[in-house]
């Protein structure tokens, strides 16, 4: 059986620092005049996020590639400007970006260290401010709805897939990949797997408002989704899946833990009434 314990690792890594970091930023982000995110907007988003994926599945690569760099530096200037309200230190993050993209496009320095990076931290800043201003309906409802978008886009049509492999053909900073721990030695060289920041934003966003409503239960849910991920992954490996909606496998590690404490919360509310 195959396995691999780098991603499940880094998605730990990652829905633990998603905690430390909105529990420590909200109010921050609240001040600078940040609006509440409510179910419109969240339904109105996910309808916009799945007629974006089946477009971008059918434009050329380099098109492909225009769009998601603007993209990619707007959201990253919006998002360092809401943290650090300086024009001058907002523009630094989406600069370096394009810098050393263009610089290091096709070296292992950019696909091994500096893509997962950027990717990392994007994903990052985009939990913190949802988590921010969104509160737990909306949240669920983003996650619902999310979840939904993503089995669509994988096993039905196919779109999902289709991006995801023009996303790492350019080299964009919008998913990790690294080689599987234990390493396997391939003829293309170690074999690797990848995550979609997507993917990472949807563990994180979960793990940051599971701590704002059960505190110590959210840690343990962090827990519970590396090793569903774990998993679900290896039996990808060992059966030759080639891909799968990271959606479910965070959700199936999550969900147990929630469902548990959402009772136990409703039990003592009625007890108490």
């Amino acid at each position: 059986m195959m396995f691999d314990v780098a991603l499940p690792s880094v998605l730990f890594l990652f829905s633990a620092a998603s905690i430390a970091l909105c529990s420590k930023l909200k109010w921050r982000i609240k001040r600078l005049g940040g609006q509440e995110v409510k179910a419109r907007d969240v339904a109105l988003f996910a309808a916009f996020l799945g007629v974006t994926i089946s477009v971008m599945a059918y434009v050329h690569r380099l098109v492909l590639t225009a769009l998601f760099l603007t993209a990619l530096s707007i959201t990253t200037f919006v998002l360092t400007y809401a943290l650090v309200p300086r024009r001058s230190i907002a523009l630094l993050p989406p600069a370096a970006m394009l810098t050393l993209y263009f610089a290091f496009r096709g070296t292992d320095l950019w696909s091994l260290y500096l893509s997962n990076a950027f990717a990392i931290a994007l994903a990052l800043l985009i939990t913190v401010y949802l988590g921010s201003l969104l509160k737990w309906r909306s949240a669920m409802a983003l996650v619902a709805l999310f979840t939904a978008v993503d089995v669509v886009q994988v096993f039905i049509t196919g779109h999902m897939v289709a991006v995801a492999h023009a996303v790492i053909e350019a080299e964009l900073p919008l998913l990790i990949k690294m080689p599987i721990i234990p390493f396997v030695r391939t003829e293309y060289g170690f074999r690797s797997v990848a995550l979609g920041a997507g993917d990472l934003l949807f563990a994180g966003l979960l793990s940051a408002k599971s701590f704002e409503r059960f505190r110590r239960t959210a840690l343990l849910s962090t827990v519970g989704i590396a090793i569903s991920f774990f998993a679900f992954e290896a039996l990808m490996l060992t059966y030759g899946v080639a891909a799968l909606p990271g959606t479910l496998p965070i959700l199936c590690g999550w969900f147990p833990f929630a469902l548990v404490k959402e009772a136990k919360r409703k039990a003592a509310h009625n007890s108490y009434n």
